[in-house]
């Protein structure tokens, strides 16, 4: 689950808690491609098609940085 993508100064210790900088969720998606994991929905769940090694990545409160930061990357690997 994540919570912000963006960047954030090291002095700054509550947003550090909360967030990823952009370069950081990339190399985290890019490691999930690499790895073999598959993306899956809360409808994969709902039908039971639970492959081994898959992974559900969530966000909360939705903030802008999902679609500026996040999305971008996931399309990039192929993740929903």
């Amino acid at each position: 689950m994540y919570h912000h993508i963006r960047e954030y100064s090291n002095l700054d210790v509550a947003a550090k808690n909360i967030s990823v900088s952009p370069e950081e969720f990339d190399m985290q998606m890019k490691y999930l491609s690499e790895n073999g994991y598959t993306p899956i929905t809360s409808s994969d769940i709902r039908n039971g098609t639970v492959p081994c090694k898959s992974i559900m990545i969530t966000f909360d409160d939705g903030y802008h940085d999902v679609f500026t930061h996040a999305y971008p990357a996931m399309k990039r690997y192929g993740y929903v």
